[in-house]
C-alpha cells in the first residue's frame, strides 16, 4: 500500500476517488505479468458513470515502486483515479506468486 500512497502522494483526491471506485466494483479486468522488467499491471476500470471503461497500464519495479502509468481517460497522462483503483485492486487481489506452483507439475516416469 505504501507504493500506491507514494505514487499518489501529490494527488490525494485521486487516491480517495480510486478507493471509492475499487469499493464500488469499477475494476472489471486485471492482468499482472511479473515476467517483464518492470512488471506490468493492466486492466479495465469503469468510468464514474459506469457506461464506459478505460484501459489502464501500470509499470512496477518490484524493488522500487511504480515507475510509469497510463490511462485512456482524459486525465490519463497524469495520475487519475482509474490508476489508483487498479493499484488498490491489485493490492487486495493479486499475488506476485500467481503462477503455476512447482508441486503442481506432474512427476516424470521413475518418480523424479
Amino acid at each position: 500500500m505504501t507504493m500506491i500512497h507514494n505514487f499518489c502522494i501529490d494527488h490525494p483526491k485521486q487516491l480517495e476517488r480510486g478507493e471509492n471506485a475499487y469499493a464500488s466494483g469499477h475494476v472489471v479486468e486485471v492482468r499482472f505479468d511479473s515476467d517483464f522488467k518492470p512488471a506490468v499491471l493492466t486492466g479495465k476500470v469503469m468510468a464514474s458513470m459506469k457506461n464506459k471503461s478505460y484501459n489502464v497500464e501500470i509499470c512496477i519495479d518490484l524493488d522500487g515502486g511504480i515507475v510509469d502509468a497510463t490511462c485512456q481517460c482524459p486525465r490519463g497522462q497524469v495520475i487519475c483515479h482509474h490508476m489508483a483503483a487498479l493499484c488498490i485492486h491489485a493490492y487486495h487481489n493479486v499475488s506476485f506468486t500467481d503462477k503455476a506452483c512447482q508441486w503442481n507439475i506432474p512427476k516424470r516416469a521413475g518418480g523424479r
